[in-house]
């Protein structure tokens, strides 16, 4: 069969055309294949997507914080520690500055150290902002009061709590003053003495996490599994959950125990007052001989650094079983006969 000339042309250039689509599919079309693995086979590759992000700066950070209740009063003869991600930044004054990339976490605990009987140290946290922004933590409540803008460092305020609280005994069996009359207690007996507190107004009795109520009893005098303590009205529970250690609450004698109660941390601008109703249960067979003690103390909590690294909170630093808290010789008695 012949095919006239330009029916030959048409359908060479059709082939042609159909070859460049062919060659131009081949171009555009991404290789999947990077190669062959050890046994020929084709081996896929991977697509990696590169984006790029604005750097985000360093700021300068300023320390800014005050005493609760006098906010107009910076605390200058006071530290900040500062931790940046995880890691010890160092000790900053109040008013002082140090540099933080954004995007840092930050932990800030003003009044931490120098370890002092004056405030009670106070934590903030939150992420460091790129410069020229503003973070959410810095105008939040927790953190910040003070400063909405970006670059403050520091909890706005800490607790003052250097005065320690006034205690007045009251025997319930007669309503007597103790220590000035002894209260009764024959064996088997429980009866109740009455600690009206009076805290210190615009001062604070553990904000950390509350506070250790820790009493002496005599073992052979006391059945201290049936003593009960309450606080307002609210029973309190035994043990406490941070127990103090022989150096900061030692017994007295060979034949003495400890019971200890945890105690919830006392503003007392919110509450100047308190009844704590300690309800002491005589041992079966034997009657309190004249003038023994019960002996209480309340002992309270506050933030202190481990030499392990970081921050712990409790009655006492276990590295060295010194008191951390903030008031001292918190102590009443009631006298039993």
């Amino acid at each position: 069969m012949k095919m006239h000339k330009k029916g030959a042309t048409d359908f060479m250039q059709l082939i042609l055309v159909i070859a460049v689509v062919v060659l131009v599919v081949n171009v555009v079309k991404p290789d999947l294949f990077a190669g062959v693995d050890a046994e020929g086979k084709k081996v896929a590759s991977q697509v990696i997507e590169v984006k790029s992000e604005p750097a985000c700066g360093s700021t300068t950070m300023t320390v800014d914080f005050v005493k609760k209740y006098a906010e107009a009063t910076d605390l200058t003869a006071q530290n900040a520690t500062v931790y940046i991600n995880g890691g010890r930044k160092g000790l900053y004054s109040e008013g002082g500055t140090f540099t933080a990339q954004g995007g840092d976490t930050l932990n800030t605990y003003n009044a931490l150290d120098p370890a002092q009987t004056t405030y009670y140290a106070s934590h903030a946290t939150g992420v460091v902002p790129c410069t020229g922004q503003t973070a959410a933590f810095m105008t939040s409540a927790d953190f910040m009061k003070k400063g909405a803008l970006s670059g403050i460092a520091g909890a706005a305020e800490v607790y003052a709590g250097s005065t320690n609280p006034s205690f007045s005994v009251i025997n319930l069996k007669d309503y007597t003053s103790n220590p000035g009359t002894a209260l009764a207690l024959g064996a088997g007996a429980k009866e109740t003495a009455r600690v009206a507190i009076t805290w210190t107004s615009k001062e604070a009795v553990g904000p950390a996490d509350g506070n250790t109520l820790a009493c002496r009893f005599t073992d052979s005098q006391i059945d201290q599994a049936n003593v009960v303590t309450t606080l307002d009205g609210t029973p309190l529970v035994s043990p406490a959950k941070y127990n103090p250690s022989s150096s900061i609450f030692a017994v007295g004698a060979v034949n003495q125990t400890i019971k200890t109660w945890s105690m919830p941390a006392i503003d007392g601008s919110v509450r100047p007052s308190s009844t704590l109703d300690l309800l002491i249960a005589a041992d079966a067979n034997n009657n309190p001989p004249a003038d023994t003690n019960v002996s209480c103390e309340i002992i309270d909590t506050d933030l202190f650094e481990l030499d392990a690294g970081g921050v712990g909170v409790g009655v006492e630093d276990p590295d060295s079983n010194a008191n951390v808290g903030r008031s001292s010789n918190s102590i009443f008695h009631v006298l039993l006969s």
